[in-house]
């Protein structure tokens, strides 16, 4: 055993130790989501399922759907809405993040409902998604069989905009962020199941194309978690 995961946990946890002092709250930027402001917005449908926690987690389950049917608008209120949407009134929303930083975004690569192939951009502030580029069915062909190797007409894609955690957290804003996104994806996998929705959570992903597909900026955004979608 090579003890590299190990390693990493160390230096991650020293660094954390050795932080020097924090930036002075009132530099911070909190509570920010990433916004495309010249392009359309889709207001999405307030959720509205009565499905318990319990129910929720009792019908969860990684499912490979093979029938290819994408996700409607109607769905993914409901999924986004109970996943990810800010609260009323504040900056919070319904999953944690250290110093409400929120380093987290979600996009969405392939169909909603009989449009083409396109790249969305959840926006929790006022819940709806942002209409972004078109994508190549070649492109999309490349990425589903890059990431989920079967038939599926769209991807959530969470990435992770690094220095909004590390202008605080330094090194320990990596491990701050990867813990967020789990935080997020399980919100949206439990969600899947009120919006009568498909999903399957995927590790192995090639994050070169993803990462040219929603046109991020090096060094500061990365995929870190993709979710099959489907209807």
């Amino acid at each position: 055993m090579s003890g590299l995961p190990h390693a990493i946990n160390e230096y991650l946890r020293e660094s954390r130790r050795q932080q020097r002092p924090a930036v002075e709250p009132s530099t911070l930027v909190t509570g920010v989501s990433k916004e495309y402001v010249r392009f359309p917005h889709i207001s999405l449908p307030t959720p509205s399922s009565p499905l318990s926690l319990h129910e929720a987690t009792r019908h969860r389950s990684s499912c490979r759907d093979t029938t290819n049917n994408p996700p409607t608008i109607e769905q993914l209120g409901e999924l986004f809405g109970i996943a990810m949407k800010q609260h009323e009134g504040g900056i919070h929303r319904p999953y944690p993040s250290g110093g409400a930083l929120y380093p987290i975004e979600a996009y969405l690569i392939g169909k909603i409902g009989d449009q083409g192939n396109r790249v969305y951009h959840y926006q929790p502030k006022n819940h709806s998604l942002e209409r972004l580029w078109p994508v190549k069915d070649e492109d999309m062909a490349e990425v589903i069989k890059s990431s989920a190797n079967q038939v599926c007409p769209a991807l959530i894609v969470l990435t992770s905009r690094w220095f909004r955690s590390e202008q605080k957290y330094r090194d320990f804003s990596y491990n701050l962020s990867l813990l967020e996104a789990g935080h997020v994806a399980q919100n949206i996998l439990l969600s899947s199941v009120a919006a009568n929705l498909c999903t399957c959570p995927i590790g192995g992903f090639d994050e070169r194309i993803i990462s040219r597909l929603l046109d991020l900026f090096p060094n500061e955004e990365d995929p870190v978690y993709v979710i099959t979608v489907s209807n």
